[in-house]
């Protein structure tokens, strides 16, 4: 589809926004926020990889970033325009042009989420119902915990058929209409329509160690390229057969992919040690090897050994990595390696919120809480932001003003323990019953 009718629409709207939610043919940042909260209800991305299919800009990555802790991001979209945009706002991500109605993606992920790509077409009906089952098998063949994907409601509407401004159609969809292609991919399906906005309702699969799975890893090519060689060592342990993964890794010829998987399987094994030896040998020859390493670095507490290791390599990692880096620098008082690291991001929610929580690491309120309140101007869903500015502003003395942010994060978190607690202790020291 790149080059197709839709590709040229979004095409046009970035060109005339440039940027923000409209240039992606959202309505505004609230509209956008709440789209994202639709995705995010397929589960706990914490430490997972995920992709999003329809990417755009790359907005859902702060958004992702705010709420979960060591996510890895990466997107695609069909619009050539969008992901150059995207690499330009997310320079330490990787973005792709890819049509998934056309083939599955070449590694796989944990989550895999789409919001709105079916909802313009330029196809009749019948057609993209075929697009949309093609695509929604691609985005199951690329994912190993589950998929995501939001669409038009028809159940407000007599006709499927409505027509954009543009030419192109809007397509509406019946759950019921797309249940058996659903069971074809999985048993474990869950539907919902949006408790804000009823013309909209989200399909949620998700896969497990039975026969889909199965049938998936059946289904990988037998090719000897290192993202297919990922891609089965990845499935044999999600099927948890790693029995079988030795004497497999003992087929492949020597070189730096088979030491690579190796560190891979001593890590699933729980061997954190002898894996990041591995990784440790394999940083010039493989380049996933010097981000895994700072990984494990981090999980063993070897917290100075993996400032030295990216210090160097800063420049080429992404921020997901970046964010890792400051947070350690941050844990071992490196405060001046924290902040060079954050000054040297683009402008942007993460520069603003990393540089604010090197600000209150070293006891610089007023610094802080300019910078928190400049990355909420760029991420207005981001929870922990409005809950960083009301613990400052707590510790300040202000504690009306402190109320008044955290009952932001508590509207963007409401099923927060740790929020909730934190607004009865504020409530009684303003004399107030909860």
């Amino acid at each position: 589809m790149p080059g197709s009718p839709v590709a040229d629409y979004f095409a046009t709207t970035l060109a005339r926004h440039k940027t923000g939610p409209l240039a992606v043919s959202w309505k505004g940042l609230h509209s956008q926020a709440l789209g994202f909260h639709e995705l995010v209800e397929l589960g706990d991305f914490s430490g997972c990889q995920v992709l999003d299919v329809g990417c755009g800009l790359g907005d859902l990555w702060p958004f992702l970033q705010a709420r979960f802790h060591g996510v890895c991001y990466s997107g695609v979209d069909i619009c050539e325009g969008m992901v150059a945009a995207a690499r330009t706002h997310h320079p330490r991500v990787d973005f792709e042009v890819w049509d998934i109605s056309a083939r599955p993606l070449p590694q796989s992920y944990d989550w895999v989420v789409a919001s709105g790509i079916f909802n313009l077409t330029e196809l009749p009906y019948s057609e993209q119902l075929q697009r949309v089952r093609r695509s929604l098998k691609n985005m199951f063949l690329s994912t190993r915990s589950g998929v995501a994907c939001t669409f038009l409601s028809q159940e407000l509407y007599n006709s499927p058929v409505f027509r954009h401004e543009t030419g192109l159609r809007f397509h509406y969809e019946q759950p019921e209409r797309l249940l058996p292609d659903l069971f074809q991919l999985t048993p474990h399906v869950r539907i919902r329509h949006s408790v804000v906005d009823e013309n909209i309702f989200t399909v949620y699969l998700y896969s497990g160690v039975d026969a889909i799975v199965r049938d998936i890893y059946e289904e990988l090519p037998a090719g000897d390229d290192f993202d297919s060689l990922k891609r089965r060592f990845l499935a044999l342990s999600r099927l948890e057969r790693l029995a079988e993964v030795a004497p497999w890794l003992e087929s492949l010829p020597a070189g730096p992919e088979r030491t690579y998987l190796q560190a891979l399987l001593y890590s699933h094994q729980g061997d954190l040690s002898r894996a990041l030896e591995l990784f440790m040998q394999l940083r010039e020859a493989v380049p996933e090897a010097t981000e895994d390493a700072a990984t494990l670095m981090m999980v063993l507490g070897h917290n100075r050994a993996m400032i030295e290791l990216l210090e160097p390599r800063l420049g080429s990692c992404n921020e997901l990595i970046i964010e890792r880096y400051v947070r350690v620098c941050l844990r071992e008082r490196f405060y001046e390696k924290a902040r060079e690291c954050a000054e040297g991001l683009p402008l942007g929610g993460l520069r603003a919120n990393l540089c604010g929580q090197v600000s209150e690491a070293e006891g610089n309120l007023s610094a802080a809480e300019t910078s928190f309140r400049e990355a909420w101007r760029h991420a207005p869903y981001c929870s922990t932001i409005p809950e960083r500015l009301a613990g400052l502003l707590r510790q300040r003395g202000e504690p009306v003003e402190a109320l008044v942010w955290l009952q932001r994060a508590r509207e963007l978190r409401p099923r927060s323990h740790n929020l909730q607690q934190a607004w009865r202790e504020l409530l009684a020291e303003l004399g107030v019953q909860a």
